[in-house]
């Protein structure tokens, strides 16, 4: 549904009176996708791409939709300061805990006029701060020790909560708002749990709330080494040589959608049903395909069957693996097999291309990889 939007809203005019609904439809599927994304968040079981970034650039990247999505009764104070070191985290991941906190700031506040301080910087936590981490980790040896962190900040002058809404606030489905989904705040602990973070709360009633984000920080990581976690489509040019990709996967639609995406930036492509066309095509055109897009539920060959048989004809072609379920789960059974990402269902196909042109490219600087 995301990538057939995005397809029919690049055939249409500016101002065309379909736009508008086929924003909606876009909508309501990113409104689906994210409620199984939190789901996912929450229980440990989103796959999180830990590369060098800065936090300072990544908070900063996302000004202007903190603005648009806060009331203009509210006053957004970023104060982003520390050296621009960096640490490993998932870029995207790390804004929509922003976006969470921030948006949970915004609805303490109300509609009374209001003020949230966002701001980053250095620090240290000791042993016994730490005490206070409100991070639930399972084991002892996972959870943050003391030493150098990097802190990200959101601060209110909302109502605040007392004591029993503090201890409730991080479970999954509660809220104290009449249509919230309770997964907001859930999601948070997920994310920052694949982070290896901490975080601590300051509040009480009628006097705001400080939501406190510490981010293990890696001294080793060089600035120039950072890297943003978005891609455009715009940005992924035609390819000169226009590689192939082998596309495998049963459903018509989803198959549909792949091919015109990729006709449309350049990219030349062979489309299988199922596992067992797929390895004969494979086997057909070995030395012309430049990358595989690989579900992971088919007939007649599953998904891992299909990638075994697969990789004994393309031993060194990048595989991307496309996937509804939870990649933890997609990790463990794919443990020890060499595949170059994967892609969560449901994707739009700018994210899709850049995940293939990526593969492809990090194929050819490393070809025995």
């Amino acid at each position: 549904m995301l990538g057939f939007s995005e397809l029919a809203k690049k055939e249409l005019a500016e101002g065309h009176p379909a736009l508008a609904s086929l924003q909606q439809v876009e909508y309501s599927a990113e409104r689906a996708a994210s409620l199984t994304r939190q789901m996912l968040e929450y229980s440990g079981n989103w796959h999180f791409e830990l590369r060098p970034i800065s936090l300072q650039a990544t908070v900063a990247r996302i000004e202007p939709l903190l603005v648009s999505s806060i009331p203009s009764t509210i006053e957004l104070c970023m104060k982003l300061e520390g050296s621009p070191a960096a640490f490993l985290g998932d870029a995207a991941q790390i804004q929509h805990v922003l976006v969470n906190l921030v948006t949970n700031a915004s609805e303490a506040i109300g509609e009374q006029r209001g003020r949230i301080a966002v701001s980053t910087s250095l620090c240290t936590l000791s042993e016994q701060e730490l005490e206070g981490n409100l991070v639930h980790y399972e084991h002892p040896e996972e959870a943050p020790k003391s030493g150098s962190y990097i802190l990200l900040e959101v601060e209110d002058d909302g109502c605040g909560m007392d004591a029993d809404t503090q201890a409730r606030a991080f479970e999954p489905f509660f809220t104290t708002k009449f249509t919230g989904r309770g997964l907001g705040l859930a999601a948070v602990q997920g994310v920052l749990r694949g982070h290896s973070a901490a975080l601590l709360v300051r509040t009480a009633p009628n006097e705001g709330t400080c939501f406190r984000v510490f981010f293990p920080h890696s001294c080793s990581l060089l600035p120039n080494r950072v890297r943003g976690a978005e891609s455009k489509l715009e940005q992924n040019a035609e390819p000169a040589s226009k590689p192939m990709v082998l596309v495998v996967d049963d459903e018509a639609a989803l198959r549909s959608m792949i091919e015109q995406t990729l006709d449309r930036v350049g990219y030349e492509y062979l489309s299988a049903v199922d596992g067992e066309e797929a390895v004969e095509l494979a086997r057909k055109h070995h030395d012309e395909i430049a990358c595989v897009l690989l579900d992971l539920v088919m007939p007649r060959l599953s998904g891992y069957e299909c990638f075994v048989a697969l990789r004994e004809i393309l031993p060194r072609t990048p595989i991307l693996l496309m996937s509804g379920y939870a990649e933890r789960e997609v990790e463990r059974r794919f443990s020890g097999l060499s595949y170059a990402r994967i892609l969560s269902k449901p994707f739009f196909g700018e994210e899709m291309v850049s995940a293939v042109s990526e593969a492809i490219a990090e194929h050819k600087r490393d070809p025995e990889s």
